[in-house]
C-alpha cells in the first residue's frame, strides 16, 4: 500500500468504515489535547465537510491557541516541513483549510495503516 498516491476522498467513498474511523480517530487526538471537535458519524463519507469542520477550529486554534494546535500537530504526527510549506504556499486554500485538510489526510493514513497490519 503506497500511501503517497493513495486518493484519501475516494477512500472515504469505497472503503466502508473509514470515514467513521477517521472521525473517531481526529475526535480522540483533539481530545487528547482538551479539545472537542463536533463532527457527525453519520456523515462520515463527505471528505470536504470533514475538512471543513476540523479547518474552523484551525482557525480558531491559530487565532486564539497557538502553543495547542503546535501541540495538536505533533501528536497527530505531521511532519513540520509540511506545516511550513502550507504557510508558505500562495494556492486558492486559506491556511487554516490547508492544515486542516492535512489534519484529515493524516489522520485518515493513520487509520488506513492500521487496517492494512491488522489485515482488514
Amino acid at each position: 500500500m503506497d500511501l503517497s498516491t493513495l486518493n484519501i476522498p475516494d477512500a472515504f467513498a469505497s472503503q466502508q468504515g473509514i470515514g467513521r474511523e477517521t472521525i473517531l480517530q481526529i475526535k480522540k487526538d483533539f481530545l487528547q489535547n482538551g479539545l472537542e471537535i463536533r463532527l457527525n458519524e453519520a456523515e462520515d463519507s463527505d471528505f470536504d465537510k470533514i475538512c471543513g469542520e476540523v479547518s474552523a477550529l484551525v482557525d480558531w486554534l491559530l487565532t486564539n491557541d497557538r502553543s495547542r494546535f503546535m501541540n495538536l500537530l505533533y501528536r497527530i504526527d505531521i511532519a513540520e516541513s509540511l506545516i511550513h510549506q502550507a504557510l508558505e504556499d500562495s494556492g486558492e486554500k486559506t491556511v487554516p483549510e490547508k492544515l486542516g485538510t492535512m489534519i484529515v489526510r493524516r489522520e485518515a493514513q493513520k487509520v488506513l495503516i492500521r487496517r492494512y497490519f491488522s489485515g482488514k
